[in-house]
């Protein structure tokens, strides 16, 4: 899926060298052209000259031409778009590929099952940690603060927070 694009940028690259290397011969091949022309007088000697500096040109051409191999193929102007595209689809993809697989290792249909699971989990693996966690400070004052009515598992006690209601003196009406 990817190797299109660097095959393609490889070529990209390659046809830039090429012309690099076009240009720095041309350059080269100028100056001593025109020092040739310069030092002759205008006549047909001149003329040879300038016909034997485009034969070699030619020459060179063909020759990086055949170092290069084929002429490289048009590079589209979307190609950047088209890597990102391909990108985004492998990391989506295998996001939910890793998703799906842990559900299904771990038997669950939903968040909140995922939820309960990784609890349980993290107490049965961690009791000293999640001891740690849900500490309770003795110094506290629980007749102000309450008690926690919250469970381990993070569930509501109706129960206690009945029970600590009747003990302030409000009743709870059923």
């Amino acid at each position: 899926m990817i190797i299109p694009f660097v095959r393609q940028a490889a070529k990209l690259q390659a046809e830039q060298v090429a012309q690099a290397a076009k240009a720095s011969a041309a350059r080269a091949a100028l100056p001593a052209a025109e020092a040739a022309t310069a030092a002759t007088p205008q006549n047909s000697s001149a003329l040879g000259i300038r016909e034997a500096l485009a034969a070699a040109r030619e020459h060179k051409a063909k020759e990086q031409d055949e170092e290069w191999g084929k002429p490289v193929e048009p590079v589209s102007p979307w190609i950047g778009l088209q890597a990102l595209g391909a990108a985004t689809a492998l990391v989506f993809g295998t996001a939910g590929l890793g998703a799906w697989g842990a559900a299904k290792y771990l038997g669950v249909e939903s968040m909140e099952e995922f939820t309960a699971k990784m609890r349980q989990g993290v107490e049965t693996t961690y009791p000293d940690f999640v001891s740690s966690v849900r500490r309770v400070d003795p110094e506290a004052d629980k007749s102000v603060s309450g008690p926690s009515v919250i469970d381990q598992h993070g569930e509501l006690d109706e129960e206690l927070l009945r029970d600590w209601v009747v003990s302030l003196g409000e009743g709870i009406d059923e």
